[in-house]
């Protein structure tokens, strides 16, 4: 299971605010809750890779979110070998 990731929550925090978003505009634009998202910046939720993937395109950020994903978040979320 993914874990918390505090470097993750804090740059998404720092680029939402860069683009002058609120968290409910980032929220939208992304189709999670405005708490979910709040909980991930304050490192306290996991994001997943499919919703990192697509704040990570709604801020431009191009792919430094992903890369702060935790190692086990991204090998528990590629497909297994048949």
């Amino acid at each position: 299971m993914p874990q918390p990731s505090t470097a993750f929550g804090e740059e998404l925090r720092k680029r939402r605010l860069e683009a002058g978003l609120s968290l409910t505009a980032l929220s939208g634009s992304v189709h999670c809750g405005k708490a979910q998202l709040s909980k991930v910046e304050r490192g306290l939720k996991a994001p997943s890779r499919d919703l990192a993937r697509l704040r990570d395109a709604a801020l431009g950020a191009g792919g430094a979110l992903l890369s702060l994903l935790a190692p086990e978040s991204v090998r528990n979320d590629l497909p297994r070998p048949s």
